[in-house]
């Protein structure tokens, strides 16, 4: 009866943005394709200090042309307290550099503050991860090359 019921909920979950979406060939607007080829390079580390406490470090350099232009570079650090295995609350700060010319002589700062919960569980059939981040983001904003 809960896996009738579970194929009901995947076949209408798959299928109603089709349904929903339908449009004929009159209504569907032209699309302008950009093509990019980048490169992520990230770092993702969890120290763990106690039972209860844990560090974060995170670091991201993306690329454009391959490695050639310069995209953004992001750090992220922050702390995580593990009420057990499975629920985990952290928080901290970031900083973000966009590139805004392929010379890297214009680029936007951004500083984030952040929060996370993370609830993780071992069901019968899979394991689940689940994943709530808000983040407040403070940015300057740059015209013509001055930053505002």
């Amino acid at each position: 009866m809960l896996f009738k019921r579970l194929k009901t909920l995947l076949v209408i979950i798959l299928f109603l943005p089709v349904c929903i979406n339908a449009q004929t060939e009159e209504e569907l607007p032209s699309k302008n394709i950009n093509e990019q080829f980048q490169t992520w390079i990230s770092l993702n580390t969890v120290f763990q200090f106690t039972k209860h406490w844990s560090g974060l470090a995170d670091l991201h350099i993306r690329r454009s042309n391959f490695v050639k232009n310069p995209s953004f570079n992001f750090i992220r650090f922050g702390a995580r307290y593990n009420f057990n295995d499975n629920l985990k609350l952290s928080g901290g700060y970031a900083h973000l550099w966009l590139a805004r010319d392929e010379n890297w002589t214009l680029y936007l700062n951004e500083n984030r503050v952040y929060q996370e919960f993370i609830l993780a569980d071992t069901y019968p059939t899979f394991s689940g991860l689940f994943r709530i981040r808000t983040e407040q983001r403070i940015f300057n904003n740059v015209q013509d090359g001055i930053s505002l």
